[in-house]
């Protein structure tokens, strides 16, 4: 199984947690539509798509797991270093 699919799995596990249902499905829409944008993106531009698409999958995943955006873009990038490091992700390249 490839990163991307270990953190949509992380990412799915988050939503599915969240007692909002119009906040999850926000999520689901928001969170799968970026990451699809930042893949078709890192394409054009010939990047690393893997980590371009992982990004967009991480990049509000504090909103979606709390129901807050309150410095969002701090806590978010807390949030996503977390799950970047878990040893199931194995994505410690991407954290460094």
């Amino acid at each position: 199984m490839n990163r991307l699919v270990k953190i949509r799995i992380i990412v799915n596990d988050i939503l599915n947690n969240q007692p909002d249902l119009e906040l999850r499905n926000h999520g689901y829409i928001h969170l799968y539509a970026v990451s699809s944008f930042c893949n078709l993106l890192a394409l054009k531009r010939g990047i690393n798509a893997e980590l371009c698409t992982i990004s967009g999958m991480l990049h509000d995943i504090y909103t979606y797991k709390t129901g807050s955006s309150t410095d969002h873009a701090i806590l978010g990038s807390i949030e996503a270093r977390k799950i970047l490091s878990e040893p199931i992700v194995l994505v410690k390249s991407l954290v460094q």
